[in-house]
């Protein structure tokens, strides 16, 4: 059973997105945004603030990931 929820208004205020976002997010291939524990049709969602947390730490390692692999990225200190 989920310790939290987390509303839409909730996660777009944390990632300072728009709900639209959020789920853009849900249907990524790599690291897609958690479906909503909790789904009302025309009302508001909620998430389970535990997968919430999981993605996002998941989503760090994989921007960071990927600014390591990128090629400029070595360079960008003024080195040859």
């Amino acid at each position: 059973m989920p310790s939290a929820y987390q509303s839409t208004k909730d996660l777009c205020e944390r990632f300072r997105c728009s709900s639209r976002t959020l789920f853009r997010r849900m249907r990524r291939a790599d690291n897609p945004f958690p479906a909503p524990a909790i789904a009302h049709a025309g009302s508001f969602n909620l998430w389970d603030a535990d997968e919430v947390s999981a993605w996002e730490t998941h989503e760090r390692e994989r921007s960071r990931n990927a600014l390591t692999s990128f090629p400029a990225a070595a360079s960008l200190g003024g080195q040859p």
